[in-house]
């Protein structure tokens, strides 16, 4: 017997794959505790409109998309959803320190959504799932490329700068676009709120007009998630780009597998900018010979 004298070598590690299945919840509210701090919501500091950090229009979206997702136990970016009848009432201004509290509903039978901050309903709507997304989308015919995408990355966030749009990181996503914003170019960076929030820039910059505008409602908004990752496995390795499309005649916004139909904007007035305090004093001069002389002698 010499089994005793073989002993196994334990001096490497290896690793194996563990997997977890996605958690449930029972409920359709879910609190989210938001934190620039927090590693999963840090990007978030790069969404910046005229001086404020305010939280994404499409964050809310994917806020709920994820509930659904924990609802029904799958992994949210393996659901196609529609949603519809999206308002956005109020902004959500996210401090550079501290936590924001938000809570999301959904109904079970409806779909009916609302999120709530402060006691306040901040964004309301519906959301569905669908198992053939293709037959919620228009699938219009996109336009030929006859213009040429001249506006570089660095050219389309200067004009977006000057209307009050002071993007960073992931939100500076728009790599190309045409110069009346009918149609550019997005990387994909693997983060569907800076995704979504580029395809609402493109249209953003097809407004004649340099003024402050906010989103305040979607009509229909389709995601299909298939057809969106399908395309990405089509591309090319190091090239994840999509072409981005602004139909004005349908007020529609088409990228891979998103579908943003019936945008509404809002103007808002930009805030002020409070200078620095000047202190001035006045001196009286004699009109012939400029010698100086006090308040007194000139009033008398």
């Amino acid at each position: 017997m010499i089994s005793p004298l073989i002993k196994w070598d334990h001096s490497d590690d290896w690793y194996v794959t563990s997997y977890k299945m996605q958690k449930k919840i029972t409920s359709g509210e879910r609190i989210i505790e938001l934190s620039l701090a927090d590693d999963d919501y840090q990007y978030m500091a790069g969404h910046v409109i005229d001086g404020r950090n305010l939280l994404p229009a499409t964050g809310y979206l994917t806020f709920v998309w994820q509930t659904v997702g924990l609802m029904k136990g799958e992994l949210y970016t393996e659901i196609s959803v529609v949603f519809q009848d999206v308002k956005f009432l109020r902004a959500t201004t996210l401090p550079k320190e501290g936590i924001i509290e938000l809570t999301v509903v959904v109904q079970k039978g409806t779909g009916r959504f609302e999120i709530v901050e402060g006691g306040v309903a901040v964004v309301t709507g519906y959301i569905h799932t669908t198992l053939n997304p293709c037959m919620e989308k228009m699938n219009p015919k996109l336009p030929e490329k006859n213009e040429s995408e001249e506006m570089t990355c660095k050219d389309f966030y200067k004009e977006l700068r000057l209307r009050g749009y002071n993007y960073d990181g992931l939100f500076k996503g728009v790599k190309s676009a045409t110069t009346n914003g009918s149609r550019g170019t997005i990387a994909w960076s693997d983060n569907w709120v800076a995704f979504m929030d580029n395809m609402l820039q493109i249209q953003i910059l097809g407004i004649d007009s340099r003024s402050l505008c906010v989103p305040t409602g979607i009509q229909k908004l389709v995601i299909d998630t298939t057809s969106h990752f399908n395309q990405i496995r089509a591309m090319p390795k190091n090239n994840n780009d999509f072409p981005v499309y602004a139909i004005r005649k349908l007020n529609l916004i088409v990228s891979g597998g998103v579908e943003i139909r019936g945008l509404k904007v809002s103007v808002i007035p930009r805030r002020k900018r409070g200078g620095d305090p000047v202190l001035e004093s006045y001196k009286y001069v004699a009109h012939r010979d400029r010698a100086k002389m006090s308040l007194k002698e000139a009033v008398h």
